[in-house]
């Protein structure tokens, strides 16, 4: 009887290790060459999340938190660089409260259009969201909202 409770054991642990293994070494979603889900403005993203973050995570996000995919348009009110050497822009209106944190991806932060890109131009940035912007009551300040994988999409022809 201990053998089989001991080999049912084993074989629950290898499954679950399998399946661990499977998860753990899937390749990160290729959010470039997928389609645009959701095309909208910087403005009415945030004021949707502002005014309602759970309503806006349960309409963007899947069961399994994966975002939509993203073309946000909006003004870039700054441009930096993360540890990594990618671009990191944010799209801001003057005077908004908070914007979006849009990381590009290393091959996108390459592209001769990123390498150009200037601070005040209207640009449109596909991605996918990893998290809405909310007020730190610590802080006393907002959060930007938080976009991956990002790179700018090119205007329609």
């Amino acid at each position: 009887m201990v053998k089989k409770i001991l080999i049912a054991v084993g074989i629950l642990v290898l499954l679950g290790g399998a399946y661990g293994a499977y998860v753990y070494l899937q390749p990160p979603r290729d959010v470039q060459s997928a389609k645009v889900d959701v095309v909208t403005t910087a403005k009415e993203l945030i004021a949707e999340y502002l005014k309602d973050a759970k309503a806006a995570n349960k309409k963007y996000l899947s069961s399994d938190g994966d975002s939509k995919i993203f073309a946000i348009s909006g003004k870039v009110s700054s441009i930096t660089e993360n540890a990594e050497k990618a671009k990191v822009v944010i799209l801001k209106e003057d005077g908004g409260k908070v914007g979006i944190s849009c990381t590009f991806t290393l091959d996108a932060t390459k592209a001769p259009e990123t390498t150009s890109l200037k601070e005040g131009a209207q640009v449109t940035i596909k991605g996918a969201i990893t998290a809405g912007p909310a007020y730190d009551a610590d802080l006393e300040e907002y959060t930007d909202m938080v976009m991956i994988q990002c790179a700018l999409k090119p205007a329609e022809k």
